[in-house]
């Protein structure tokens, strides 16, 4: 979806905004903590929860890098 919104000029600074963003930076950690426990621990569970945490990197992610 990016990819048709944002002008190719850019993009870039969307997808590297986390890196100077303290807050998103913080909660992309978050995220990829619960994608880390799945991988520590593949249940049923942990699958689903990663599953709902991949909806919320792209949607913190990319509500936030879109400025």
């Amino acid at each position: 979806m990016i990819e048709t919104i944002i002008p190719a000029e850019r993009r870039a600074d969307v997808y590297d905004f986390w890196r100077t963003d303290r807050v998103l930076l913080e909660r992309c950690k978050f995220v990829a903590g619960i994608y880390q426990k799945y991988l520590d621990e593949p249940t049923a569970e942990n699958y689903f929860v990663s599953l709902l945490a991949d909806y919320m990197l792209e949607g913190l992610y990319f509500y936030n890098g879109s400025d």
